[in-house]
């Protein structure tokens, strides 16, 4: 819109400068109403630009708000049961574990991992491997398009939601800091109030 607007402005002085001084060579017009019209239409180019930003911002915010609708539209996540498991001490596996955020462009092919208790699994490769994507389907953010994930014996996609990403922590590329306290940094997400001593632990 804003370049279509400033165009047509500009054609507009054009157009009036040229009729304007024809008119004052033929001595039908004064310099002085040629100047007071190109003044008057310099005055209209103001408002004119503004009507044209905002039809671009309204775009621009139909189209944010469209996909805020979908977001708020989306169904919660719940669990097919509400099983609890205590995953201390088990193992984490994830066999033939495939995946594609779009059809027929697979980012995982047959992923098989064993993370046993109390050791240390790395996963290293270039940015845009599917690194992230891993913890996003151990998190359930996403489920395998084919595969299972599995804590001892046990499919991660049968343990309640809310209990299974209790016991995961995560430590985040980015440290964000929200505004407020330590405290309120520290207990971000959690339902249940936590002493001080808990929290020094």
């Amino acid at each position: 819109m804003q370049p279509i607007s400033n165009m047509l402005m500009m054609i507009l002085v054009i157009g009036i400068l040229t009729y304007g001084a024809i008119r004052v060579i033929q001595g039908s017009l004064t310099m002085g109403a040629l100047i007071s019209f190109l003044m008057y239409l310099f005055q209209l180019m103001g408002p004119v630009i503004m009507v044209s930003q905002f039809f671009n911002e309204l775009a621009e915010t139909s189209g944010s708000t469209e996909r805020i609708r979908e977001m708020l539209n989306e169904p919660i996540e719940e669990s097919a049961d509400d099983q609890k498991v205590d995953v201390a001490g088990k193992e984490l596996q994830l066999q033939n574990v495939s995946f594609s955020y779009e059809k027929d462009k697979q980012i995982l092919h047959n992923i098989n991992v064993v993370a046993k208790p109390n050791t240390v699994v790395a996963f290293a490769g270039p940015s845009g491997g599917g690194k992230s994507t891993i913890f996003s389907l151990i998190e359930r953010f996403y489920k395998p398009t084919s595969g299972k994930i599995t804590i001892g014996n046990e499919n991660i996609d049968n343990i309640d939601l809310t209990n299974w990403r209790h016991q995961i922590g995560l430590v985040g590329q980015n440290s964000a800091v929200m505004p407020g306290t330590i405290r309120e940094n520290l207990v971000c997400g959690l339902d249940r109030e936590v002493s001080d001593d808990e929290l020094w632990r």
